[in-house]
Parts: structure tokens; sequence; C-alpha cells
């Protein structure tokens, strides 16, 4: 390139390298046997030839895992806003809650409310408020980006600083929708993820700018 960078073209994924990405998904994440590894590429392959719009929902990796991800339950997406509304909703409800509430992690407490909706309506106001490119912030500051005064109902004897930072570890540990990276600051997973809960956030009613 004249300007001295390294040119990169990002082409779809095929139906070859679909089924392909599956099959290690399924061995290497999902820590299946390979032969039940294989067995299950094969049903994705199949599903790609029944299902005429698979192949192009799930043409790059990002949304390929999203659709892997949701096969360990009942929901179908058939469009990408469909599909990040289900992978949310797995993530911050049914993979989330198979773990427990409270433990130590790298001593910090991680914590999450009871109710789902309160779950999502605190995520996309920390979405919305965490501006792509931007630094990203620590715990202290990921934590001051929730919505104010949140959570209105918390246990006897726990400080709202303290459950407000437990819930931006719980977010990047059993929720898996933050990462924590090596310095300490967070950001969302991939940023079409933080995309679909800011817009979330501006489609709600509770939206306050």
């Amino acid at each position: 390139h004249s300007d001295g960078f390294i040119v990169f073209e990002i082409r779809p994924l095929n139906q070859e390298e679909q089924v392909e990405l599956s099959r290690r998904y399924w061995r290497y994440v999902d820590s299946s046997e390979s032969e039940e590894a294989d067995r299950r590429a094969q049903q994705y392959a199949d599903r790609l030839q029944a299902e005429s719009n698979l192949a192009s929902l799930t043409d790059t990796p990002v949304f390929l895992l999203m659709t892997l991800l949701l096969g360990r339950t009942s929901a179908e997406a058939s469009s990408r806003w469909e599909l990040h509304n289900a992978c949310v909703e797995y993530l911050l409800n049914v993979q989330a809650d198979r773990r427990s509430v409270w433990f130590e992690a790298n001593s910090v407490e991680q914590w999450r409310p009871a109710n789902p909706e309160e779950r999502l309506r605190a995520v996309t106001a920390l979405a919305f408020r965490l501006r792509p490119f931007a630094e990203s912030p620590d715990l202290a500051r990921a934590a001051d980006m929730l919505p104010e005064g949140w959570p209105l109902e918390r246990p006897s004897g726990m400080s709202l600083q303290r459950l407000r930072r437990g819930f931006i570890s719980w977010l990047a540990g059993p929720a898996a929708l933050l990462v924590e990276r090596m310095d300490g600051r967070f950001e969302f997973v991939h940023l079409s993820i933080q995309d679909f809960l800011a817009a979330w956030h501006l489609g709600s009613a509770n939206c306050s700018l």
C-alpha cells in the first residue's frame, strides 16, 4: 500500500469453512469428543443445506459463534437482530444462572440482580455510555457508568458501590458480555454486541440522555 499499511481483504466464510469452524467449536470450546464434534458439525452442514438463509446469517466468525452458542438452547434466529437478542438473553440469564451468584475470582466479588429485566436495563445503559474507541474504563469507572442510583433494591449490609462493582465483575465473569483486559480495564466482548445493547437502550422507554 502506498501509505505503508498492510492491506487485508476480508471475505465472508463459505459453507465449507463454516462447517470446519463448527467442528472446531464443538471439539475445543464445548470440549466434545472427536466423534461427537464430527457428528454435530455434520448436523450443522445439514442445516446449511436445509435453511437457505443460514449461510448468509453466519458468514462471519462472530455470528457463526453466536449461532453455535444458541445450539445449546431451543432459541432460533432468522435475522442478525434476532441472533443478537437471543445471544444476549442466553448470556445474561441462562448461562450465567448456571453458575453461583457470589464467589471469589481474583479477590473480586461478583453479583447480579435476580430480575432479568434489571440486568438488561443496566447493561444496555453501560453499553450506551461506554463510547467505542474511547479509553476503556477500569472497574470503578465502569461501575460509575451504570444507571444513577442503581440498583434501587439491594441486600442488607451491601453498599451501592460494592454491588455496582460486583455487577461489572459478573458481566466479565459468568455472563461473558465484558472482558477484563490484562491492565484491569473493561470492554464489551465484541463491538456488535455493544452496538446492539446501546441501540436497545436508545429505544427503551427508560432511556434518558
